[in-house]
């Protein structure tokens, strides 16, 4: 009985011995399994993330450009195809200069120097080459790529195209610009305008009170005569600040009839010599009839303007000549003065709006307007301004006007 126990218990413990010995390796090749599990999954984990970083390179609208340290490229997305016009296989394991152009060389060895001390490259603007060599405004962002020892092996570049941005900064630099100019101009007319205004009302205040301080008829006659000049002066003043405004507005109404060219001249050169007896206006042509299709009293106010202007800076005494010619097509005008002359410089401007020469503003009154109108009279006319003139030997100012021809 007690042999037949103490078998039992031997099988019982040998049967445990085994059971502990099966759980045993069972153990063993589960943590086997999990363990080959763990690195299956962490293979895969890692394609899925390197596909899924690929993906969203060539996705990218901005070129993505991977290099080493000696500017080998080796990475090209397809926005960077799109940006600099290589294809990818064109561009690998060629040198990231082939986009920089020769200006920026030094900024390129720059960057390559902080990228191998590990350092990132803030954003910023520069330019870099097309395949067909014109220059692309881009903002780039430069970081380091670095291998599993830590080791600087490369640098990854974002490169944006900023062409839009540029030509976006650069109107709202001209807009401003402008702005700025039209701001002086404004300035520069209101203080003009005012003072061209306010002499001929000071002049005429003083006018008024002579009257009343003095009773002698006569001396009230002349002073009635000049404040009535002053009064002509700010009316003219005004005409030319209306027509101005008529023509940026393009309400200038031109009223064209035929008439001879010759006759209003005359007409101009008789009001002048009444209103100013201190130079002498001579009249000169060959031309047998002068006559035009215009509107006789604008045609009027452009002789007139000339005329005035060659009183007004000319020597006292001195001989104003007005030549009238003709060609197969125009009759010419020519005003002739022995006055101080204009600079080349200023030729292409003198017929600008409101623009004075700057060595004449303190010697003379006026806006700036009266070439101005004029220029713009004739032109509604189809026909054209222009002068030549040395800088201290006067001034020829011409205008043609077409011809009425004969049916």
């Amino acid at each position: 009985m007690e042999k037949n126990l103490e078998h039992l218990k031997t099988i019982v413990s040998e049967k445990t011995q085994k059971n502990k010995s099966r759980a045993v390796n069972n153990n063993k090749k589960s943590v086997e399994m999990g363990f080959l599990g763990t690195s299956a999954d962490k293979h895969d984990q890692d394609e899925l993330k390197m596909a899924t970083l690929a993906a969203i390179v060539n996705s990218s609208d901005d070129a993505i450009i991977s290099k080493t340290l000696d500017g080998r490229i080796m990475s090209w997305n397809k926005a960077a195809e799109k940006l600099f016009g290589y294809a990818e296989e064109d561009m690998l394991d060629q040198n990231i200069r082939v986009l920089t152009p020769a200006s920026r060389i030094d900024e390129q060895r720059l960057i390559l120097e902080k990228i191998s001390r590990g350092e990132h490259v803030a954003p910023f603007e520069t330019t870099r080459l097309h395949a067909n060599g014109s220059e692309i405004p881009v903002s780039l962002t430069i970081s380091p790529i670095v291998n599993s020892q830590g080791q600087v092996v490369g640098a990854s570049k974002i490169v944006r195209d900023i062409t839009v941005q540029t030509q976006i900064n650069q109107q709202m630099e001209t807009y401003r610009h402008r702005l700025e100019a039209l701001n002086k101009f404004k300035d520069d007319f209101l203080m003009t305008a005012s003072h061209e205004l306010k002499t001929p009302l000071m002049v005429l205040k003083w006018y008024m009170q002579s009257m009343d301080a003095k009773k002698d008829e006569n001396h009230r006659q002349l002073m009635k005569q000049r404040a009535m000049q002053q009064i002509d002066k700010l009316y003219d003043l005004m005409g030319e600040l209306l027509d101005v405004a008529k023509l940026k507005s393009k309400k200038l109404l031109i009223k064209p009839s035929i008439f001879n060219l010759e006759t209003l001249l005359l007409d101009c050169i008789h009001h002048m010599d009444i209103v100013f007896n201190s130079h002498e206006i001579v009249y000169e042509t060959n031309c047998l009839e002068s006559l035009i299709n215009a509107d006789r009293i604008r045609v009027e106010q452009v002789v007139i303007n000339l005329l005035t202007n060659a009183v007004k800076y000319s020597p006292k005494s001195s001989r104003i000549t007005v030549l009238l010619k003709e060609d197969p097509r125009f009759f010419i005008v020519k005003v002739k003065d022995q006055g101080k002359g204009i600079p080349r410089k200023y030729h292409k401007k003198i017929f600008g709006r409101f623009f004075r020469i700057p060595e004449h503003e303190n010697q003379t009154a006026g806006m700036g307007i009266g070439l101005y109108v004029s220029n713009e009279i004739i032109k509604r006319h189809g026909g054209k301004m222009w002068l030549t003139c040395e800088d201290d030997i006067g001034c020829d100012f011409y205008f043609c006007l077409p011809k009425v021809l004969p049916f």
